[in-house]
């Protein structure tokens, strides 16, 4: 009797685990439980690429802020040097030409304009100077060769271009624009006195030549490098639109009335008339450079969150100490 009711329960037991097997979740509790899943995944998903994407804007952005920062810096530091600022490059003595890539043949682009050109002595070192008496007496060579070592430096021109990328050129560029540092030295080698081609003598007496009414002498073929990629466009807009205007007394460069009447807002600068500037003021200049992280073609998958969300224009004022046509008294 006892073994009969020990099979009873065991029977029980097995069917109800029978039964319990053949129960599970129906295809409508199935399909709800991926349909909310899927929910969760996707709305977690989301957050993860766009924190992703707010990283890589950030990331862009910095680099970029950096990057302008270098390159104001490194112009500030260069025109810190000079001795001589033209207040409108493109516009000197009443020739349009002289700053334009007419003269400087090596830098591809759409859109271009020089910004900033100014004059700057670069030291000569002794072991470069080579030895006068190997000259003909009385030669120009000579006569070179010695005030080369009195004055132990020759004047260099430097122009800063602002160049807006096209996708032309053997280099292709990824920002809106793009600036190239142009350096026209007095010598391509200096132990043979040789000149750079188109290089002329900036004070010249004889020839009537001074800093004001310099033209270069033929084709030019000095040497030019990009300073920074990643610059705003040259036209676009700017939010604070007071930045645009220049103390009296300095003239924005590039000068709107000479450049086709259109306003450069990504890099320009307010250059103090070295003519009216007088013996008694220093000429100044205040350079104004605004980067864009995001590229040329406006693709890509880091861009501005809106209009107002782009790179501030960072401002570096200089004060040049250059003394050249100032009367000491």
């Amino acid at each position: 009797m006892k073994m009969s009711a020990q099979r009873y329960w065991l029977g029980r037991l097995l069917i109800r685990a029978h039964k319990f097997k053949r129960e599970g979740f129906t295809l409508l509790e199935l399909l709800v439980t991926l349909l909310i899943g899927s929910i969760i995944i996707t709305g977690l998903l989301y957050l993860v690429l766009e924190m992703l994407q707010i990283e890589r804007r950030e990331t862009a952005v910095d680099n970029t802020q950096r990057d302008i920062q270098r390159a104001l810096d490194y112009m500030a530091s260069d025109l810190r040097e000079a001795v001589y600022i033209y207040d409108d490059p493109l516009n000197i003595a009443g020739d349009t030409d002289v700053f334009e890539l007419t003269n400087i043949t090596d830098l591809p682009g759409n859109v271009n304009t020089t910004v900033l050109a100014f004059w700057r002595p670069d030291p000569v070192e002794d072991s470069e100077i080579p030895d006068c008496t190997t000259f003909a007496d009385g030669s120009d060579d000579e006569e070179e060769c010695e005030v080369l070592n009195v004055r132990k430096s020759s004047y260099t021109l430097v122009v800063y271009q602002l160049l807006e990328n096209d996708g032309s050129g053997a280099t292709s560029w990824d920002g809106k624009a793009r600036i190239v540092r142009y350096e026209l030295p007095k010598y391509q080698t200096v132990s043979t006195l040789t000149q750079t081609p188109g290089y002329r003598e900036p004070l010249d007496v004889e020839a009537s030549i001074s800093f004001a009414n310099w033209t270069p002498d033929g084709t030019t073929a000095g040497n030019s490098a990009v300073l920074v990629d990643f610059v705003a466009s040259p036209t676009e807009p700017v939010n604070d639109a007071s930045i645009l205007a220049c103390p009296v007394g300095m003239q924005r460069s590039p000068n709107p009335a000479t450049v086709a009447a259109t306003n450069w807002t990504s890099f320009f600068a307010c250059v103090r008339d070295p003519d009216v500037a007088g013996a008694a003021t220093n000429q100044d200049v205040e350079v104004f450079l605004r980067g864009d992280f995001e590229p040329q073609d406006g693709g890509g998958s880091i861009q501005a969150i809106s209009e107002s969300s782009g790179l501030p224009t960072l401002r570096a004022g200089v004060l040049i100490r250059g003394v050249i046509g100032k009367d000491p008294d």
